[in-house]
C-alpha cells in the first residue's frame, strides 16, 4: 500500500498505449535513454529490425521503423525525444549513442572512445546508408516547448 501515491500517470501512460500499441517500443527506448541504458536501447531498435519469434506482441499491430523510434516525440512527457531525456538526466553514454545512431554529425566530431565502442555494441551509423533527412536527425526534432535538444542542452 501507498497512500499517497498518485494513479492518474499511470494509468493515463496505460490509456494511450492501450490506443496506440506501436508507440510502446518508442516508450521503452525513451524510458531506456533516460535511464542511459545503452544496451536497452539497442535491444529495443534490434526487435524492430529483427523480430524474435517468441514474442508477444500482437501481429496485427504495426512496428515503428529505427527512425521513428529515435525521433519519436511523447505527447505525455511534452513532446521530448529520447535525445531530450538523455541529456535532462545527464545520460552522456545515452546522448553520445543517439548521436551516433540518429544524426548526421559527421563521425570525426565524435570523440575517438564513442565510434570504438558503438563498433564495440555494433551499432552502425544511420548515415552510412546516405544522407539522414532534417526531420530524421535526432538534433533537430523539437519539443513541446519547441527546443531541440541543443537548445535544451543549451539551458542546462
Amino acid at each position: 500500500m501507498q497512500p499517497s501515491l498518485d494513479l492518474y500517470p499511470t494509468l493515463q501512460e496505460e490509456a494511450y498505449l492501450a490506443a496506440n500499441p506501436s508507440a510502446r517500443p518508442a516508450r521503452a527506448f525513451q524510458s531506456f535513454a533516460s535511464e542511459g541504458d545503452v544496451q536497452g536501447m539497442v535491444s529495443v531498435l534490434r526487435s524492430l529490425i529483427e523480430p524474435d519469434s517468441d514474442s508477444e506482441d500482437d501481429s496485427n499491430t504495426p512496428k515503428p521503423t529505427p527512425a521513428e523510434v529515435l525521433t519519436y516525440r511523447d505527447p505525455l512527457n511534452n513532446d521530448k525525444t529520447a535525445l531530450h531525456l538523455a541529456i535532462e538526466n545527464r545520460q552522456e553514454e545515452a546522448v553520445w549513442a543517439l548521436l551516433w545512431l540518429g544524426s548526421g554529425a559527421p563521425t570525426e566530431l565524435f570523440p575517438p572512445a564513442v565510434p570504438a565502442a558503438a563498433v564495440g555494441l555494433g551499432l552502425p551509423r544511420r548515415l552510412e546508408q546516405g544522407p539522414i533527412p532534417v526531420e530524421e536527425d535526432v538534433r533537430f526534432v523539437r519539443d513541446g516547448e519547441g527546443r531541440t535538444a541543443g537548445d535544451l542542452c543549451l539551458e542546462i
